[in-house]
């Protein structure tokens, strides 16, 4: 009966983190789920030992993993912005550039891709859900750029800087320059560093606060596309597909 029960206070856990769309500590949760701090944090620690939960290292408060939302093929609550409507205009501009579009969110370390394009004009093979890197993508450079500067310091140091890439950033301060030409031009760029010759642009999505709560990005395996485009791709991310993602509400970039 003690496993059962045990079993049980871990998915009613599992629960509250999961229908949040703010991180959640010890004594919050021990309020809501009426037990007591020392179970919780119990449940925490074997939730986060198997991936299902984890630790934000600033505030140290928790969120659902990655793993929870791909088992259960949805996304979290601060996805529901996303709609077919908006993901098929970024198909349809997609198309129309000759590249591939994706919008992704902060979990931890990482970038998880929430939405895709349908379309295949490079051999990068993304789905929603994946995860990739913070400092080799456009994606994460544009998520980076958007976290207030404690976190930003902090999420730097943690990042494992090993080269993905002969063109990858490899030291926290260049990561810290370029994030900083980031904040200063509004626009990230991708020049192989993540896939070898796969180019990206991308810019932050932001909400009525003025937070980040995601980024979007487009890609191509041609370096001269890659150039000829980037004034019509970042004309287009930021005029347009801000405009198409009203996120009221929403969370900041690492939710």
């Amino acid at each position: 009966m003690e496993g059962n029960q045990s079993l049980s206070n871990a998915l009613s856990l599992i629960d509250v983190l999961r229908a949040s769309h703010m991180d959640k500590g010890v004594r919050e949760l021990s309020r809501e789920l009426g037990l007591a701090p020392s179970i919780v944090h119990r449940l925490l620690v074997s939730l986060r030992e198997r991936n299902y939960v984890e630790q934000d290292p600033v505030t140290t408060k928790y969120r659902v993993s990655a793993r929870i939302f791909n088992a259960a093929g949805s996304l979290p609550p601060a996805c529901a912005f996303l709609d077919k409507g908006m993901i098929g205009r970024l198909t349809q501009f997609a198309q129309h550039v000759g590249m591939d579009g994706y919008v992704g969110v902060m979990r931890g370390n990482s970038v998880i891709y929430v939405a895709t394009t349908a379309t295949r004009f490079t051999t990068a093979d993304a789905t929603v859900g994946d995860q990739t890197y913070l400092h080799t993508t456009a994606l994460g450079k544009a998520l980076l750029a958007g976290l207030e500067s404690r976190k930003l310091n902090t999420i730097a140091r943690m990042i494992d800087l090993t080269p993905r890439t002969d063109r990858s950033i490899v030291s926290t301060r260049n990561l810290m320059q370029e994030i900083k030409a980031v904040q200063r031009d509004d626009v990230a760029f991708c020049r192989g560093e993540n896939l070898e010759n796969i180019f990206a642009i991308g810019v932050p999505l932001r909400n009525d606060e003025n937070h980040t709560v995601a980024s979007v990005s487009f890609a191509t395996q041609e370096y001269a596309h890659f150039m000829q485009a980037q004034d019509i791709v970042t004309q287009y991310l930021r005029e347009k597909v801000q405009a198409m993602f009203p996120m009221t509400g929403s969370v900041p970039a690492s939710f």
